[in-house]
């Protein structure tokens, strides 16, 4: 799995004060100054592998993180680890285990969502913000619904999950500028060695609060955020992201066309010049 053979980058797991193990990638000088990259719902570190070298070459401390129930990670059984005020005290406890007291930010998917609160709980602690096709930015169609998932239906998923799950699953996120290839297929697949990890993304889908942020939570970001969408997103709705932007204190907005779900992986050339533009001292 990434980073196998990549040099430059390097991969560890810490234990964090819960006890849990997650993996995290970087790459970039020590001294430099960070920024934490979290994977959303079904993703790991392979998530932002072009995008940890073009942070490290322009000085960044660069660190993906499989969070909780993704990747090589732990992968707690109960519904309340995968709760969403859980998974924010997770990427916390992700930054204390990581010795980051101020960091630049960056959340993609449900990780948006994650990232933001995590601003919002210790805003002290984030000096930027990056949300890419966030949740609580933009609508995610049906998520209304997820909550109801009856966990007898995981007794029916995880036995046909299969390479051809990960395949439609990454059809869908994408829009027409890329497409997955075999390897992306098979770095997305391999967690399922693990076999909590379908459950995991079962109780992500059914724990997880997919709401809007509120006005009054977006009044209360007030470091400079920048907020990264695909044109093409079926899973987050892109509308609302310029709009969003603007309504902030120091917001900025781009949207990626012809990318979908993934930008930073379908357009990493465009969105690489604006994390390393965003993130600059």
């Amino acid at each position: 799995m990434y980073p196998a053979g990549i040099a430059g980058v390097s991969s560890r797991i810490l234990t964090l004060r819960s006890g849990l193990h997650v993996r995290v990638v970087e790459s970039g000088p020590a001294s430099g100054p960070p920024v934490v990259l979290l994977s959303g719902w079904g993703g790991n570190a392979y998530l932002y592998r072009h995008n940890l070298p073009a942070l490290a070459k322009a000085g960044h401390r660069a660190i993906a993180v499989d969070m909780k129930g993704q990747g090589l990670s732990d992968k707690p059984d109960d519904g309340d680890s995968y709760r969403t005020g859980a998974m924010t005290a997770h990427a916390l406890d992700i930054l204390d285990a990581l010795g980051l007291a101020r960091c630049g930010l960056v959340g993609q998917s449900m990780a948006g969502k994650i990232a933001a609160n995590v601003a919002l709980a210790t805003p002290e602690r984030v000096e930027k913000l990056c949300l890419i096709d966030a949740v609580g930015i933009g609508t995610v169609p049906g998520s209304v619904l997820l909550s109801y998932l009856p966990l007898r239906a995981l007794d029916l998923v995880a036995p046909v999950t299969s390479r051809l799950t990960f395949w439609l699953v990454l059809k869908r996120a994408y829009g027409s500028i890329a497409h997955p290839t075999a390897r992306d297929i098979e770095e997305y697949y391999a967690p399922t060695a693990d076999p909590n990890f379908v459950r995991a993304l079962f109780l992500l889908l059914r724990e997880f609060d997919w709401r809007l942020l509120t006005k009054e939570e977006l009044t209360r970001l007030t470091m400079p955020v920048l907020i990264i969408a695909g044109a093409e997103d079926h899973v987050v709705r892109p509308g609302r992201a310029e709009r969003v932007a603007a309504s902030l204190a120091h917001g900025t907005a781009l949207v990626v066309p012809g990318a979908g779900h993934i930008p930073n992986e379908e357009a990493p050339e465009a969105v690489n010049a604006a994390l390393v533009s965003f993130f600059a001292p």
